[in-house]
């Protein structure tokens, strides 16, 4: 039997388990496991083998990439605060446990049984562990970012029978494997976002919040859901894709929010300058539209609304044009945004952009509770690109372009003077 001291913070955790709490080089995760935790599990024993095969979810290959950068990016390279949570392993037999001092009996030394008569199991952890070792074994990772991860330190969590108590049954550790595995909650979309300081896009979306033009008509809704409360104008989630199409302009990033910008216009050295700009743009469309700018019955209002507000903002700001347009250009073709007519009355939205949702029980265009038709926009998904296309003929921005925009199906200065 060959054990390994390992210094913890220990416990008893439940009737069954002890947990003990440790630190380990991010290259020594297999040596406490004694397998390699990823995928096909070929060095595994074969109890536990089966337990992976049966539970484990599948760590596909974006979010590896994903892990990877951010090992890369936020724990190495000294940018943004970075830190991963603990891993959680199950030691199947009591380990010998010894406090360092009677008054703290918490603190001291495990001593853990490698022998592969021991087994052990990764609870939680896999994407982190498995990223990790091939990030290591990557041939495309310079050897000096190797060397950098390999002074890292990964939290562990041991979770093993008390000291007193019977080893844990393998179909004990497959009961854990599967509680940490498929109890878990997944973390909503809206709370990643409001707790995400790290995204530059949301912090701009914080910062902007606070201003008239959001407060003075109920705020932002911190909420996951695509629309907001009655009494929210906008929830951050549409504001951030707002901004994303604003500043970097079309693209996957504008509404997948975990799509990263391969070379970002925003910057930490500039946010306060677009926040100036994008504040002044949206004040201008909502002093033109008067009541009608927290109208929830308005599409300007909906997620789509949102995105080609800030496609078309991105077209005035950023957009390729013949020549640069003057401040006072630019604050007219926005108040022209709020002079359009954004109720689903507009004939345009109907002939062009959409059909309406026709009532199965009256066999009538469908209604909102204001009386205004309700619309399913052409485009699904990307609706948002339809509707920047059109705003774009309405206030007169497209002949001032000198490339075609992504994504318009339609030539709209065609379509509606033919109409």
């Amino acid at each position: 039997m060959f054990q390994i001291p390992v210094p913890v913070i220990a416990g008893k955790h439940s009737n069954h388990l002890f947990a003990a709490q440790t630190i380990s080089p991010l290259g020594d995760i297999q040596s406490l496991l004694g397998h390699d935790p990823r995928s096909p599990w070929k060095s595994a024993p074969d109890e536990i083998r089966r337990v992976y095969e049966t539970v484990q979810r599948k760590t596909d290959r974006e979010r590896k990439t994903k892990l990877q950068s951010y090992l890369i990016d936020r724990m190495t390279r000294g940018g943004w605060i970075g830190g991963l949570p603990s891993i959680a392993i199950g030691v199947q037999n009591p380990q010998k446990f010894v406090a360092n001092d009677e008054l703290k009996p918490e603190a001291g030394t495990l001593y853990l049984d490698t022998a592969p008569e021991n087994l052990r199991i990764l609870f939680d952890g896999l994407g982190r562990v498995s990223t990790a070792m091939d990030t290591l074994q990557d041939p495309t990772v310079p050897e000096e970012l190797k060397k950098a991860l390999r002074q890292l330190y990964l939290p562990v969590t041991l979770y093993l029978p008390n000291p007193e108590g019977a080893p844990l049954t393998i179909d004990q550790l497959g009961q854990m494997f599967h509680d940490f595995n498929v109890l878990g909650q997944t973390v909503g979309k809206g709370m990643a976002i409001d707790l995400d300081k790290s995204d530059i896009y949301v912090q701009l979306a914080e910062r902007m919040s606070s201003a008239s033009v959001f407060s003075s008509f109920g705020g932002v809704d911190n909420r996951g859901s695509a629309s907001p409360r009655k009494d929210k104008l906008v929830t951050k989630m549409s504001l951030v894709k707002m901004i994303r199409a604003a500043v970097e302009g079309p693209g996957s990033h504008v509404d997948h929010y975990t799509d990263r910008v391969a070379q970002p216009k925003l910057l930490w050295g500039n946010i306060s300058e677009h926040q100036h700009l994008l504040l002044d743009y949206l004040t201008s469309i909502s002093k033109e539209m008067g009541k009608g700018w927290d109208n929830h019955s308005y599409i300007h209002l909906s997620t789509p609304g949102w995105i080609a507000l800030g496609l078309v903002y991105h077209d005035i700001y950023h957009g390729k044009l013949a020549k640069p347009l003057d401040s006072e250009t630019k604050q007219l073709l926005s108040q022209r945004i709020g002079q359009i007519d954004w109720s689903t009355n507009n004939p345009d939205f109907s002939k062009f952009l959409g059909t309406p949702i026709i009532d199965k029980a009256t066999g009538n265009p469908a209604k909102d509770p204001n009386g205004f038709p309700t619309l399913r926009m052409f485009g699904g998904s990307k609706a948002f690109y339809n509707l920047a296309g059109y705003i774009r003929h309405k206030i007169g921005l497209t002949h001032l372009l000198t490339e075609e925009q992504f994504g318009n199906p339609e030539n709209f200065d065609i379509v509606l003077k033919a109409a």
